[in-house]
């Protein structure tokens, strides 16, 4: 029951959603900095730019450029280069909630993630609940939800602020069960359809106890650029890489985008873990929030973030999902808060070049260590205030997302840098 209610909190918590950042610590006032000045660049100091649409056909030459340069504090011999095929960008607006969809198109919604994800599987209002602050118990001691129907008016009023949560076994077991607890806008958040029991040799009494996180480590890491020919045994069937990932991106760009036609921000599958328990393997497949072609800042891995070296906090999404039969996805877990993204006519064609931001990221940091340089991206980051509600608005732009190791600590660091005024702040990234 843990389990589960923290799940649930993650999806109902604006703050846990998309907050990054270590409250205890704050860089600014630290006697370890890395950075000498993270200010504004001074007039005399401006960077030159460049045409964002010369940068993707040249990504290679930029890549070789960049691995052949050398600085006193930097090692950019295996540097890593991703940008995404563009020509321009906008900054966007960001909000949590959209009012185009009622309280029944809503309930159509989730109507239908449920016919596309699991057919077998017959809807019924009486699995629909509604999870906030009220929680009652079955005689077995297992959460009790008021169903959605009956709260009608308080959940509306209320602007929404819980998960729907729609569970199949709650008192007893069928065949094709399903479990999900969803965002009431975006309605992205936690599905899973199969329990696992067979895989792990016990019995869970609820879908909602079955993650495979908790069972399957992670032996290999690929990336959808350069995935290999290899093949792994997963519970039922060998299944190659590759067609692991075939089957995971069809099931995103077509079940998915049919469940949720209208959601701006779609995931997309960048990367795949091949993960094992015992002597089966497993999928894992990472995915980025996309909106035009640009992801947002993302996550493949746990790990805590030490604050933000300006004392703000910034988020950072992790999405995935999991094979562990053959032509399925089993779990799904997508964390993308935003239901509406808006953005003016005043499109972004210049940026600073990597090449310039890399100098500025050397010129900044501290000239007593040298960082291996792992990957330089273009992403979103989006600032996130810390007021608590629904209604708050958020501001996102594109950044370069450089990611370091730093041998003397032997920790990771994340470096943003301003793709229009080169801007650097950074934080620490402490593993699980």
């Amino acid at each position: 029951m843990k389990k589960k209610i923290a799940l649930l909190m993650v999806l109902v918590s604006i703050a846990t959603i998309v907050s990054c950042k270590d409250k205890n610590n704050n860089f600014n006032n630290s006697n370890n900095s890395i950075v000498s000045n993270t200010e504004y660049l001074k007039e005399t100091e401006q960077p030159t730019y460049i045409d964002i649409s010369e940068i993707y056909p040249n990504i290679n030459s930029i890549t070789e450029e960049l691995r052949k340069t050398k600085y006193k504090n930097l090692n950019l011999s295996e540097i890593t280069v991703e940008f995404p095929n563009i020509t321009e960008y906008y900054n966007l607006t960001l909000k949590l909630i959209d009012e185009k969809k009622d309280f029944d198109n809503k309930i159509d919604t989730i109507r239908s993630i449920v016919n596309i994800y699991c057919p077998e599987q017959s809807f019924s209002e009486n699995y629909l609940v509604w999870w906030a602050d009220e929680i009652e118990q079955y005689p077995n001691g297992y959460p009790k939800y008021p169903k959605v129907l009956e709260r009608k008016e308080k959940i509306i009023n209320s602007k929404y602020n819980g998960t729907f949560v729609y569970e199949t076994d709650i008192q007893e077991k069928h065949e094709n069960d399903i479990y999900m607890a969803l965002n009431p806008y975006t309605f992205s958040g936690h599905i899973i359809r199969d329990n696992g029991s067979d895989i792990i040799g016990t019995d869970l009494e609820h879908l909602s106890g079955w993650m495979p996180e908790n069972y399957f480590q992670k032996i290999e890491r690929y990336y959808v650029s350069n995935l290999p020919n290899k093949s792994y045994k997963i519970y039922d069937n060998n299944v190659s890489v590759k067609e692991a990932v075939k089957y995971a991106t069809d099931f995103f760009c077509n079940d998915y985008k049919t469940a949720l036609p209208d959601s701006p921000i779609m995931p997309e599958i960048s990367a795949v873990d091949v993960m094992q328990y015992e002597d089966t393997y497993a999928y894992r497949f990472h995915m980025k929030n996309m909106f035009k072609g640009i992801p947002f800042d993302y996550s493949y891995d746990n790990g805590s973030i030490i604050g933000y070296s300006d004392g703000k906090d910034y988020g950072q999404h992790r999405n995935f999902a999991f094979m562990t039969k053959s032509n399925t996805i089993d779990v799904i877990y997508t964390d993308h808060p935003f239901a509406s993204v808006d953005y003016d006519d005043n499109a972004v064609k210049n940026i600073i070049p990597l090449q310039e931001a890399i100098k500025i990221m050397s010129n900044k940091l501290s000239e007593h260590v040298v960082f291996n340089v792992i990957s330089a991206e273009f992403v979103y980051s989006t600032e996130i205030s810390n007021t608590n509600t629904v209604e708050a608005i958020y501001s996102s732009k594109p950044i370069w997302k450089i990611t370091a190791y730093n041998p003397n600590d032997e920790w990771y660091y994340i470096i943003h840098i301003d793709v229009l005024n080169g801007t650097l702040r950074y934080c620490q990234i402490q593993p699980d």
